[in-house]
């Protein structure tokens, strides 16, 4: 791309020193035609530019290369990684640069999960991460079965001494409209410091939920900006490292030979249930001895499993009232036998459902049933 920019000033300066050492009415002649020549090409671009434009009337122009903070040209990307602090189960994604819509980006390959992919602001922009108002990303999708399906997801900013996190939305609804430039606009009272860092996820689908091959996800040219929207210079030789959860888990013994409950992600407001239908393989691995792991978080920092068409009736099981899960914050261990004391040892009796449950509001990203390590 630059070295086409680098070309076509080439080309121009040439045709400028040809004028100029002509002279009398040739050169005038020259001129008015050459003017003719350039007036005619750019109707011609403006009239397709416009047509473009009609058709995908909702799209957001790329940010042109040196214009931004990032665009990947160099094929660095160290600075991102993958970022478990949103979501603990989220895709160990293989990331790379590759081409895409005309440039190199960031390429993000799922294993069929959710990515969430970090970005170090602070490593990156050093003492000036404290000017950014809005961050601009390309962000583009690529559908492996041909097919193109709407995807959306959101940026996550952590700001401040509290790493707290403010979200953001971003979609790619059109396939005219992709890629797509996404704008993340700061919360007035908060700014980028130390520690701070941004996630970009992808976590809805629609090709992936019917079927299809998950979406493949680029995002290029980043742009960091002042108030006065000026760009801001990025350190790109800074390296990412995973931000620590802060989460004690020595609580927790784990599990082996797991059933991942496939699907089940679900949230709700504190007091509100929801979850699926249990499947065969998640009733076959539901045997003494076993335990249900919940990947969530809550407002409260607890959750529960509510089973609501057991044949002993609706029943909260984990709750503390009858039975206390055992949580670190970020997961809940349900052992089979909690659940066999409120809903019966036959697990046949426990109804086709499983929910979740917390006192605040809440958010689970995976189940999954295995044998308690200890």
């Amino acid at each position: 791309m630059k070295a086409k920019k680098l070309l076509a000033l080439s080309l121009t300066a040439a045709m400028a020193m040809s004028m100029a050492a002509c002279g009398g009415s040739g050169a005038d002649n020259a001129a008015g035609a050459s003017g003719t020549d350039v007036q005619t090409t750019e109707s011609s671009v403006e009239e397709s530019t416009a047509a473009e434009t009609e058709t995908a009337a909702d799209a957001q122009a790329v940010a042109p290369a040196g214009d931004v903070s990032i665009d990947f040209e160099d094929g660095i990307y160290g600075f991102v990684g993958i970022d478990k602090t949103v979501n603990p189960v989220a895709d160990d994604s293989t990331l790379s640069v590759a081409d895409f819509a005309g440039s190199k980006a960031l390429k993000v390959e799922t294993n069929g999960k959710a990515p969430y992919i970090g970005i170090q602001v602070d490593a990156l922009l050093g003492d000036k991460a404290s000017d950014v108002r809005s961050i601009e990303m390309s962000l583009g999708i690529e559908n492996p079965d041909g097919q193109f399906n709407a995807v959306s997801g959101k940026i996550y900013a952590f700001l401040g001494v509290e790493n707290e996190r403010k979200d953001g939305d971003w979609s790619v609804y059109l396939e005219t409209a992709n890629p797509k430039t996404a704008v993340y606009e700061l919360p007035d009272d908060m700014a980028f410091g130390e520690g701070n860092y941004v996630v970009v996820s992808l976590e809805t689908d629609n090709g992936k939920d019917a079927g299809a091959t998950p979406a493949i996800l680029y995002l290029d040219n980043i742009a960091f900006k002042d108030a006065s929207g000026a760009v801001i210079a990025a350190d790109t030789s800074a390296e990412f490292a995973s931000a620590a959860t802060g989460d004690d888990r020595s609580n927790l013994a784990g599990i082996t030979g797991e059933v991942e409950f496939e699907g089940f992600a679900a949230k709700g407001d504190g007091w509100a249930q929801d979850g699926f239908d249990m499947t065969e393989d998640i009733i076959a691995a539901l045997v003494p001895g076993s335990v249900v792991e919940v990947s969530f978080t809550s407002e409260s920092g607890d959750l529960w499993l509510v089973m609501p068409d057991a044949e002993a009736g609706w029943m909260r099981v984990g709750d503390g009232t009858n039975g206390q899960a055992v949580t670190d914050g970020s997961k809940a261990y349900i052992p089979y036998e909690m659940i066999a004391e409120y809903c019966g040892d036959d697990v046949l009796t426990w109804g086709a459902r499983m929910q979740c449950e917390a006192s605040g509001a809440w958010e689970v990203f995976g189940v999954k049933v295995g044998m308690d390590n200890e």
